[in-house]
């Protein structure tokens, strides 16, 4: 029985859940710094000794709940990643509702520290009030106001930090399941690079303009407003610098991925695929992507074995053309290959040697038919019936008959195997024989029948390659050379005589 196996490690698990606690604390603790900064900003040297002290009283009894609180829903909701990662089956898909907390979980955790930022502001707001009694309603919307910038940080930080982390644990929770398939609203990232303005560029803007405001309003803020104002758009531009960055890699890496996995495809490599780590416009590309790839694999696998059964150039030519490309006529050469002695080896010796013996045949035959653009179109138990011309065109398909016969004969009469070649030209048609179910590709002709008969031939003549004159005077100038004529003979259900010729 196989072992139980988690789909990661105690450490790894470990590691995990302790980036994704630290991440709650850094992001409120950003905030808080924020929130620090601001009240010092905002308020000018005149009022800050007076509010300093009830402020920050208050400060800490309404901020250090809600962070204990966030941290608490933050922990209740890792806790089902967690468990399955150290229970769940490797290789095997988490159950849907786990998945679903996966994809969900940056929106969530961001909305619940959102939702307490905001429950935070409005109690520091109140607070403000009853500690400042003179401006009471422009204290509650300064507080409130400060106090939701931070929690809107805040929030987008925590989003953004989360999906760079769990987005390359998509795969051990997925386990080959389509994402996608979820149909769980994401966060698109033309959103994401709204937020990255606002908070990049629209929310320090506005921090500047209140800091003059609220300083202008007291002349005994104007005396460091240039300095505050400059350490204001030093911290914009590192906020906005680090959110673009954040966003950046939530884009560049899948296109890097992409960009890997595609050079790997044109190089004909299509054992790559692209990690899905997001459902949005990236997720949904990576996913089309390995689809494809998947699409070039199936065809792949099918060209190789319809190549196997047919040979390779009919089978480009059916994927190309569909299983119904019609019964053709062409000019073409025909070679019949027979192993004579072939029912006596088969008596003697051991099945295992008789088969090893015929593929070699078969071997030598495909390889170097294959080499002389022709096909391999039947094995006929101990013979091969092969064609040149067809069905692609082949100008030449005389001379690469001869060629192929002649490399044939060389490697098998090192063997000592023997045989008899047969060579042959004239009209034949090629095409799809069959039904709709089994078809098969065939050449039917006077070419090929003679052929047959001129392999017979071969044992009473003494000849391994017999080749009719049709073929010779379908070489062209010079092609007999290396042919010896054996003068006319009538073949076995022919009427008219054949010229014949042997290789030298």
């Amino acid at each position: 029985m196989e072992q139980h196996r988690p789909p990661a490690t105690d450490a790894e698990v470990r590691h995990l859940v302790k980036r994704l606690r630290a991440e709650v604390g850094l992001t409120n603790a950003l905030g808080g710094a924020v929130l620090l900064l601001g009240g010092i900003l905002f308020e000018p040297p005149a009022r800050v000794e007076t509010t300093r002290f009830a402020g920050a009283i208050w400060g800490l009894i309404i901020v250090i709940p809600a962070w204990l609180t966030g941290v608490f829903f933050s922990h209740r909701l890792t806790r089902p990643l967690e468990q399955w990662l150290r229970e769940g089956q490797a290789g095997e898909p988490a159950p849907d509702r786990v998945l679903r907390l996966l994809v969900a979980h940056p929106a969530m955790q961001a909305t619940i520290l959102l939702s307490l930022w905001l429950t935070t502001a409005l109690g520091l707001a109140i607070a403000d009030v009853v500690i400042e009694a003179e401006q009471p309603l422009r204290e509650f919307l300064t507080t409130l106001g400060g106090v939701s910038v931070a929690g809107i940080v805040v929030s987008t930080l925590s989003f953004l930090t989360d999906q760079r982390i769990l987005g390359p644990w998509y795969e051990r929770f997925f386990a080959g399941r389509d994402p996608i398939e979820l149909h769980l609203p994401s966060t698109r990232v033309r959103r994401r690079l709204l937020v990255v303005f606002v908070l990049g560029t629209a929310v320090p803007i506005l921090l500047i303009a209140g800091v003059v405001s609220e300083r202008l309003s007291d002349p005994t803020g104007m005396g460091d407003l240039e300095g505050i104002v400059w350490f204001l758009a030093a911290v914009g531009a590192l906020t906005g610098l680090y959110l673009t960055l954040s966003v950046r890699h939530t884009i560049t890496r899948p296109l890097e991925a992409m960009r890997w996995a595609a050079e790997r495809v044109g190089e004909g490599d299509l054992s790559v695929s692209v990690p899905v780590e997001s459902t949005d416009e990236f997720g949904e590309l990576a996913t089309a992507f390995n689809a494809m790839v998947d699409g070039l694999r199936q065809r792949q696998r099918v060209e190789d074995l319809l190549g196997r059964q047919v040979g390779a150039a009919v089978a480009g030519k059916i994927i190309e053309e569909g299983v119904s490309f019609a019964v053709e006529r062409r000019v073409a050469s025909v070679l019949f290959l027979d192993v004579q002695g072939f029912t006596g080896m088969a008596e003697e010796l051991p099945p295992e040697e008789v088969v090893s013996m015929l593929n070699h045949v078969f071997q030598v035959a495909v390889r170097e038919v294959n080499r002389n653009q022709g096909l391999v179109n039947k094995f006929l138990g101990d013979a091969v019936l092969a064609v040149f011309g067809a069905p692609l065109d082949d100008p030449h398909h005389a001379a690469h008959a001869l060629t192929s016969a002649r490399a044939i004969a060389a490697d098998l009469k090192t063997r000592g195997i023997h045989f008899g070649i047969g060579i042959s030209t004239g009209s034949l048609v090629a095409g799809n024989v069959g039904s709709a179910r089994r078809f098969e590709y065939t050449v039917v002709g006077d070419a090929v029948n003679e052929a047959a008969r001129l392999q017979e031939l071969t044992r009473e003549r003494d000849a391994d390659v017999l080749v009719s004159g049709r073929t010779v005077d379908a070489l062209g100038p010079g092609g007999p050379d290396g042919l010896v004529p054996l003068g006319e003979a009538t073949l076995r259900g022919r009427t008219h005589p054949t010229a014949l010729y042997a290789l030298a």
